[in-house]
């Protein structure tokens, strides 16, 4: 996983947050470090051979669709489309990549905790 772990961490992770750095950037490196090979191949095939493009359209509950603008594995036109297939989805763009939950993570939370009032 070293051989492999800046480039993914550079995915899921803007330039300006690597660089500064932060005890949650470390753990998530240090959990990717310690992840099985094998198991990272595997669940990126799952991930790559799913396609639920049909049935999102059937999700009929109050959905937030949080997406990063720096995200490359999953881009804001792949939210923007994900909350146009689920009627009523509100849809939010953060500053941030792959895990904006941890980058923006106030601005996530306050999104998160303003949907589930």
């Amino acid at each position: 996983m070293e051989v492999i772990a800046e480039g993914v961490l550079a995915r899921w992770f803007r330039a300006p947050y690597m660089v500064q750095g932060s005890e949650e950037l470390d753990q998530v490196r240090k959990v990717l470090l310690s992840t099985s090979p094998e198991g990272y191949v595997e669940a990126c095939a799952a991930v790559r051979d799913m396609d639920q493009r049909d049935s999102v359209k059937q999700i009929n509950v109050p959905t937030l669709v949080i997406v990063g603008i720096g995200d490359l594995a999953t881009p804001p036109s792949d939210g923007q489309y994900l909350a146009e297939q689920i009627q009523g989805a509100r849809y939010v763009e953060l500053e941030g990549a792959h895990l904006s939950n941890i980058e923006a993570s106030g601005e996530f939370t306050t999104e998160l905790v303003e949907f589930l009032k």
